[in-house]
């Protein structure tokens, strides 16, 4: 189940052009010529892919020397092995020891047997054998798992996304075992419907919506209890958290607010969509708030999936925007600062719409995941963008039908990636694939 795949398999690889730099960095520069070479060096050694001249990651080539975006010790993680079933992923959590959790979700398989959708929890090793998995089934709807948080060292709350019930927020302990459920309401009782979660130091904050406003709450365990941080109405039509991210100091929440409405009377409408950026200090008290991305063009309508943070400290948004014109279908991806008064954009040009991958902050900027599926090729990629919104390069596998579903960093510093067939002739999707990403 657990087949290793070989270490650098063959691929394609798409860069920006790199310059080498022939200056003496160590043993092997040019002026050492007795010396073999060495990475960093601006030299390309016969065991290296790359050499940039430098150590620093995310510049399209590692401190490895190896292509950034390379995928390495690959591992197929089967969460169910049913005959028919599928498995998505909704999100990925590496843990400090090496190992790492994934959440997502397992539909009926072909028998029809069981009618509705099985979240999923499981645990791997670092090397990718399951430590433990579990399902979480309710009877007669369907339930996703599809944000995860860790809570200290005592385990981790998933997100239960559950049709015509209320959501949930589920712990689980190191071992695997559920030890808590709570059905998400308001501070006020009000029914919401939650889309993220992020861990503090008191227990666990919850996003969504409520009545279509954003929405955001504190969890305190302990006790029991919610409280609501922020109701927001931006402009009366309907607002969700999308996405949280943290610094040692501060926490933002990012919400795609409407600005125009869904509909008129019966009709439905496309809303016009913009992102919100909302910053926090641990206690919940609003620091500040700001629009990112091109605000001022009306033909597209934009959303956010997540936000990073670079290791500078620069806060980066990134989603999908869509045209907001009928006769031209493509959405493409976005990618924005969020801080400071920097006013770039940067869009992905596709000749077809790409799907969400992941984003993770780099040494100077972002690393962003993006599937393709069109008629001659079915591939994912990874891109690297520079603080500047400079594409510095583009990590592209074509020899295999992998798609990038969710990006997350280790503690350290160590990229993983997971990910599923993209392939439309791949009927019987039951497995899931997780490698490391070189930097």
């Amino acid at each position: 189940m657990n087949a290793r795949q070989p270490r650098f398999k063959e691929r394609v690889w798409f860069f920006a052009p790199l310059l080498l730099i022939g200056v003496a960095c160590g043993p092997g520069g040019p002026g050492d010529e007795g010396s073999p070479p060495v990475c960093g060096d601006g030299v390309l050694g016969p065991n290296e892919l790359c050499d940039d001249g430098s150590l620093i990651g995310g510049d399209g080539c590692s401190a490895a020397c190896v292509p950034s975006g390379t995928l390495y010790d690959c591992v197929d993680v089967r969460v169910s092995d049913g005959p028919g079933d599928g498995n998505w992923v909704g999100d990925l959590l590496p843990l400090p020891d090496g190992s790492f959790v994934a959440s997502g979700w397992t539909p009926p398989g072909w028998t029809f047997t069981e009618s509705k959708l099985r979240g999923w929890i499981a645990r791997f090793s670092q090397s990718g054998e399951r430590m433990w998995a579990e399902e979480v089934a309710i009877p007669d709807t369907d339930v996703r798992l599809t944000d995860l948080a860790a809570d200290g060292e005592t385990g981790f709350w998933v997100l239960a996304s559950v049709t015509d019930h209320p959501d949930r927020l589920i712990h689980f302990n190191q071992s695997g075992s559920e030890n808590g459920t709570l059905e998400i309401e308001s501070g006020g009782g009000a029914p919401v419907v939650a889309t993220a979660i992020m861990p503090v130091q008191s227990g666990v904050w919850v996003g969504g919506s409520i009545g279509g406003d954003a929405w955001l709450a504190h969890y305190d365990p302990q006790s029991g209890v919610t409280t609501d941080i922020l109701i927001d109405d931006y402009l009366g039509y309907d607002d969700v958290v999308s996405a949280f991210a943290r610094a040692s100091n501060e926490i933002i929440a990012v919400i795609t607010v409407s600005t125009t409405p869904h509909n008129d009377g019966d009709i439905m409408l496309k809303a016009k969509t913009e992102v919100l950026v909302v910053r926090f200090d641990e206690n919940g008290t609003e620091i500040g708030r700001r629009l990112v991305g091109n605000t001022d063009d009306p033909e597209y309508a934009r959303g956010a999936y997540e936000a990073v943070l670079d290791t500078a400290g620069r806060w980066f948004v990134s989603g999908r925007i869509t045209p907001m014109s009928p006769i031209d279908p493509l959405a493409q991806l976005w990618l924005a600062p969020a801080s400071g008064e920097t006013g770039w954009e940067w869009t992905s040009t596709d000749p077809i719409t790409p799907e969400w991958g992941g984003a993770i902050g780099t040494n100077d900027g972002v690393m962003l995941a993006m599937n393709r599926a069109g008629d001659d090729a079915h591939y994912g990629s990874l891109v690297g963008i520079g603080a500047d919104g400079a594409q510095r390069w583009e990590s592209t596998v074509i020899e295999e039908a992998y798609a990038h579903r969710v990006l997350a960093k280790h503690p350290e510093g160590e990229i993983r990636t997971i990910g599923d067939p993209i392939d439309p002739d791949v009927d019987d999707n039951n497995w899931l694939r997780s490698c490391l990403v070189a930097l």
